[in-house]
């Protein structure tokens, strides 16, 4: 196996090189990524894993899940994307980013052994979940909670033979790459069930019914939502779960009534690992659940008296989730909403359904190369917000916003990951000053 030597010393154009992997864009498949893992005699294999895909709350789950295996005493790698403000976040030991450090030097060596094992270079996200392995690997991880990037069947991710496979939800997103119905996109997230596996599930519907197929054919058990395990109600934080165990009272960290779905996708899994023989005791589950922290999903900030909420609602999905958490959890006069929303993102479904609850929306756009034109963006707005102005620079809008609403109201960010992402920084400073 190939060690990462700590007394390695980083070249300085490593972050230069990475993000220049971005030129190779999205490359479904798992052939590059089997062949690099393969020259590095297979590091993915020698680590648990939980594979988590599906549209949206993927990350939340995976959070989950490494709070309750870290109380339960298990060294817990967790690999997620895209990045908040970091991008040491994707890439954690038991809450812990990679040092910059362990980043470079990673980095350097997979360079180094990818340039001399394949002829075609790996895409951005091809080399960091081949770097991701290799570091949870060497750091000898328990178990890893693994994001799937973009569908499942193709994604790098599904080199995995995960003990537990999990699809939260099934939306529409992604339609360029995984087709354009809700059977297609189904199947795509599908491929991450394995022969003979246990798929968890939150799907619903014809989205479910594909599911069940796929778990049929491949002689899979199946766990999901509604069916097998169950939500009961009990308070704004508070559910009780009913599955293979019987849990009450169960309190969140992660505010959102969505959230409760979540944690029992959460719970159905540990009792899948538990049953394959990882030690969870019931107060690990409690007390994981409670203390799980997802930046930038219904998080709120005090900006000097002022109320912010950050919510990374990037596609319709999410956008109905946060429309649902305004209406009936949220406590304001009148809502501000900052909005920018990606190139490739139903941008006027999102549009439709959060701009009527504001009484002002200020457009923005983040620095990404994929971020939608403020102007375009504009033009879509006010068709559903004719008190939509644009702001280009995200702090701008932000401060524009702070700066105009009053203590009792609220400053709803969103739209994109990229957006909340730039705006949290910004955000965060401001408590700081």
């Amino acid at each position: 196996m190939v060690f990462i030597c700590a007394k390695c010393r980083p070249d300085p154009d490593t972050a230069h090189y990475l993000y220049s992997l971005k030129r190779f864009g999205i490359r479904p498949g798992l052939e590059m990524v089997s062949r690099a893992l393969s020259g590095l005699e297979d590091p993915h294999k020698g680590f648990k894993s939980i594979l988590v895909g599906g549209t949206n709350g993927k990350g939340s789950v995976c959070a989950m899940l490494s709070e309750v295996l870290q109380s339960a005493g298990y060294t817990t790698g967790l690999y997620t994307s895209p990045h908040l403000n970091r991008f040491t976040e994707r890439i954690r030991i038991n809450g812990r980013e990679i040092s910059e450090e362990d980043l470079s030097i990673y980095i350097n060596r997979l360079r180094e052994i990818s340039d001399g094992l394949i002829e075609t270079p790996l895409t951005f996200f091809e080399f960091i979940t081949v770097m991701s392995f290799l570091y949870f690997y060497d750091k000898k991880v328990d178990i890893a909670l693994i994001e799937v990037g973009m569908g499942g069947r193709l994604d790098a991710t599904n080199v995995l033979e995960p003990v537990v496979s999990v699809v939260t939800n099934v939306s529409f997103e992604h339609e360029r790459f995984l087709g354009k119905t809700l059977f297609d996109i189904a199947k795509e997230k599908g491929g991450i069930i394995k022969e003979g596996g246990l798929l968890v599930t939150g799907a619903k519907g014809r989205a479910l019914n594909v599911l069940k197929g796929i778990c049929m054919e491949k002689k899979a058990e199946l766990m999901a939502l509604g069916e097998d395990f169950f939500v009961e109600e009990c308070g704004d934080t508070y559910f009780n779960y009913k599955g293979k165990s019987l849990y009450s009272d169960i309190r969140l960290g992660l505010k959102g009534s969505h959230q409760k779905e979540n944690a029992a996708i959460a719970i159905a899994a540990l009792e899948g690992i538990r049953e394959r023989g990882f030690k969870i005791e019931d107060e690990d589950i409690y007390k994981g659940l409670e203390k799980t922290f997802w930046p930038g999903r219904l998080e709120f900030l005090d900006i000097k008296g002022k109320s912010v909420l950050l919510d990374c609602a990037h596609n319709y999905a999410g956008a109905k989730v946060l429309k649902e958490f305004l209406l009936k959890e949220a406590v304001y006069t009148r809502l501000y909403l900052v909005i920018g929303i990606m190139q490739d993102k139903a941008a006027d479904k999102i549009l439709k359904t959060l701009l009527p609850l504001a009484e002002m929306v200020i457009l923005t756009q983040p620095g990404q190369e994929r971020a939608m034109d403020v102007d375009l963006l504009a033009e879509k707005a006010l068709v559903y917000n004719p008190n939509s102005i644009k702001i280009k620079n995200v702090d701008r809008a932000v401060g524009y916003g702070i700066e105009t609403m009053t203590v009792d109201d609220l400053l709803c960010i969103t739209g994109s990951i990229f957006t909340v992402g730039e705006a949290r920084s910004g955000v965060r400073s401001l408590i700081l000053t």
